[in-house]
């Protein structure tokens, strides 16, 4: 076969034509190279000066980015170096984060510190006050003017007893929640239904109206007091057991004390004197007859006894 010249479109076609040319592949080859130097060259060009510039560096974790973040904040805090763990490049300065270190940037003083301090504190105030009551240490013991000391000594039931109580609480309150005595009654807690009635120093008191504070140095009585050390009953206890004298007996406490109180200032009453003399206390259930019955049984006894 006679050689012939080779043009353009043989060598773009000559793999499509089989005609064999031996500079088609070279020629292609150097095609294909500055068809590559051309993209990287104007890859370079868009790139940003600053990237072109700066070596590549590591991902930051979130945690190096905040440290880095308050490093711009607060410049005058300590440093410590924090590192990536690729290179020496890689390293920046960083406050340390870490609770040592917060706890001594604040002295030593934590939320946890100050709540254990406020309990503390309490605990302190509430020893001290029991401490150095009144007759204890008379040095240590002075308290602002208008102060009123909580811890106080009562006398119930002919025994001593020692109560923490609040200078708005009440007898009635105090009788029941503090010292466990819940045959006090709280009826109307306004001082008309008599059921709170109790004996302080022999004379009948509503329990709901008299402070707890002004009771100190008396001698109070409940219902829980008027039964003897032997288990003899009180004649007025012995009276209610005789006669039924109640129906549903919330009332009956408070007109038991009431009872007492007459009988100590008059043991032989008439049954009108009886009913005058309990006419502070109020039956929801209206058995008045047989409440004067159980009383006029009761100055009976009281008598017999005498």
């Amino acid at each position: 076969m006679a050689e012939r010249d080779v043009c353009p479109h043989d060598l773009t076609a000559g793999g499509r034509l089989g005609v064999a040319s031996p500079h088609a592949d070279g020629l292609a080859q150097t095609t294909v190279e500055a068809r590559d130097e051309d993209v990287a060259s104007q890859a370079r060009q868009r790139r940003p000066a600053a990237s072109r510039q700066q070596p590549h560096r590591a991902a930051e974790s979130p945690q190096q980015s905040l440290a880095v973040l308050r490093l711009r904040d607060f410049p005058a805090l300590p440093m410590m170096t924090t590192s990536t763990g690729t290179s020496d490049s890689d390293s920046h300065e960083a406050p340390m984060l870490q609770p040592d270190f917060i706890e001594s940037r604040r002295g030593g003083f934590t939320r946890r510190k100050f709540v254990k301090g406020v309990i503390a504190a309490g605990a302190t105030v509430s020893a001290a006050s029991y401490l150095f009551r009144e007759g204890g240490l008379p040095a240590l013991g002075l308290s602002a003017q208008g102060a009123v000391e909580r811890m106080i000594a009562l006398t119930v039931n002919g025994r001593p007893r020692r109560v923490d109580v609040m200078k708005q609480e009440t007898l009635a309150m105090t009788l029941r929640y503090k010292l466990g005595l819940t045959g006090t009654k709280l009826g109307c807690d306004r001082a008309e239904c008599g059921a709170c009635t109790v004996l302080i120093d022999g004379v009948a008191h509503y329990g709901c109206s008299i402070l707890t504070h002004s009771v100190r140095g008396r001698a109070v009585t409940t219902i829980e007091g008027l039964e003897h050390e032997d288990g003899t009953l009180h004649p007025v206890q012995q009276a209610v057991m005789d006669e039924g004298g109640f129906q549903c007996a919330f009332c009956a406490p408070g007109f038991a004390m009431s009872m007492t109180a007459m009988l100590a200032d008059n043991p032989n009453p008439t049954r009108d004197e009886a009913a005058q003399a309990l006419s502070g206390n109020l039956c929801r259930c209206g058995d008045y007859d047989k409440i004067l019955n159980t009383a006029m049984r009761a100055a009976e006894l009281a008598r017999a006894r005498a």
